[in-house]
């Protein structure tokens, strides 16, 4: 550049639809828990992206160092863009630690719903494998002999028979990426509009979305650190003609 160059720059616009759709569901001076939309990103995947993200929501609130330059400052742990539901997020950096140290050592209860394809048979299972990347397709994960052990705990919640689909409740001891979802498919019960992982249904208008909902976690707050908060995201719209007022009652009792 020379003294007399003049620069300009075209950023484009910012896309903000989801900033009125994100809930509060609880706020104290150190964390942040939201109900994510479906189709919300948790946090930016690059150096700048034209999406309103979970983080961008925190960011004014956010106090640790580096933040500015951070796209992901206060995030503890994610969701995939199409999963709704619950997530907490940190204020300052002791708070992001004591949270991300409950998640790697397991200490975090999270259940998730979702509606499958097809009736499963047995009441509860346990699913327990090994995930690695598919050697393929690397943005894919499989269940295998090999990579990194994966747990999750299933229930299931009602089947229906005339439209071949059931809700389950899940709960994972591990947090692998896709974990959820890699398991469904590999016991043959993909969630409802996962194509990705061998769905044969489609949402509706909203394409991408598959059934899969983050609806609580416990977990101890700096504010409360002798028993674990329990925090609930309500069923989504696109969900609540599956899942009964009796199915609810039992989660929430």
């Amino acid at each position: 550049l020379h003294s007399d160059d003049t620069v300009s720059v075209d950023w484009p616009e910012v896309d903000m639809s989801y900033a009125e759709k994100i809930q509060e569901i609880y706020r104290d001076q150190d964390v942040l828990v939201v109900d994510k939309p479906a189709g919300m990103l948790t946090h930016s995947k690059g150096a700048f992206n034209p999406e309103f993200t979970v983080a961008d929501y925190i960011a004014p609130d956010v106090l640790i160092e580096n933040a500015d330059n951070n796209n992901r400052a206060g995030i503890v742990h994610r969701l995939d863009r199409y999963t709704s539901g619950i997530m907490i997020t940190a204020f300052n950096k002791p708070t992001l630690e004591s949270l991300q140290e409950q998640f790697q050592t397991r200490s975090v209860n999270k259940v998730y719903l979702a509606v499958v394809e097809g009736i499963i048979s047995e009441p509860e299972i346990k699913i327990s494998t090994h995930i690695e990347h598919k050697p393929n397709k690397p943005k894919l994960l499989r269940a295998s002999n090999s990579g990194k052990q994966a747990i999750t705990n299933l229930s299931v919640l009602s089947s229906d028979s005339t439209s071949k689909v059931s809700v389950v409740k899940l709960q994972p001891e591990t947090g692998r990426t896709h974990q959820l979802r890699v398991h469904l498919a590999h016991i043959g019960h993909p969630i409802y509009g996962d194509t990705l992982y061998g769905a044969n249904s489609t949402i509706e208008n909203t394409p991408g979305r598959f059934l899969l909902h983050a609806y609580s976690l416990s977990v101890r707050l700096p504010a409360q650190p002798h028993k674990p908060s329990r925090f609930i995201a309500p069923i989504p719209l696109d969900m609540t003609s599956y899942i009964s007022d009796e199915v609810v009652n039992t989660l929430t009792t």
